[in-house]
């Protein structure tokens, strides 16, 4: 018995060594992914907060629209210094005291934060926006009915028309 004891020793050690270095190589690919992506982050945010200041040199020195922009732009420009400082335990947590003690405005936050992410990636596919002809986008409005011309929408057909082979109703 005494060797079945050793052996079953000798397993769990392996094991458990094993599953330290999986744990070790685990930590260290989160850690590179997570690196890389306050990288990615911070230099969109950078990306920012330059057109920000691009859009600030539109205006005149002293106008309102220009003092806005830039403050904006500085703002933008220190956030992407803390992401890419930021160590991701205290970002954490910093995340999750905020939505504690304002659930509403967190919500309200993260609704925001995703309307504009989903803007800015839409926006940066603009090959396919240009592409794109009348009726392709169910939001798209008919040209005559805003300027009053007269535009061929004969080969038009509307998404509901599709769906019920041809008939609008």
């Amino acid at each position: 018995m005494p060797r079945r004891t050793e052996t079953t020793e000798k397993a769990k050690a392996h094991a458990q060594d094993l599953a330290d270095k999986v744990k070790d190589t685990v930590t260290a690919e989160a850690s590179a992914r997570v690196e890389s992506l306050k990288h990615s982050a911070a230099q969109e945010v950078e990306s920012a907060a330059h057109a920000a200041d691009a859009a600030a040199d539109a205006f005149p020195d002293r106008s309102v629209q220009h003092q806005v922009l830039s403050r904006i732009a500085d703002n933008m420009e220190a956030v992407a210094g803390q992401v890419r400082s930021a160590d991701l335990a205290s970002m954490s947590r910093k995340v999750s005291d905020f939505a504690r003690e304002n659930p509403l405005l967190f919500v309200g936050s993260a609704a925001l934060a995703g309307f504009a992410a989903a803007r800015f990636l839409s926006a940066r596919n603009t090959g396919a926006a240009q592409s794109a002809s009348f009726g392709a986008d169910p939001w798209d409005i008919d040209p005559s009915l805003l300027h009053g011309t007269s535009v061929d929408t004969s080969g038009h057909t509307s998404a509901l028309a599709r769906m019920n082979g041809g008939r609008d109703a």
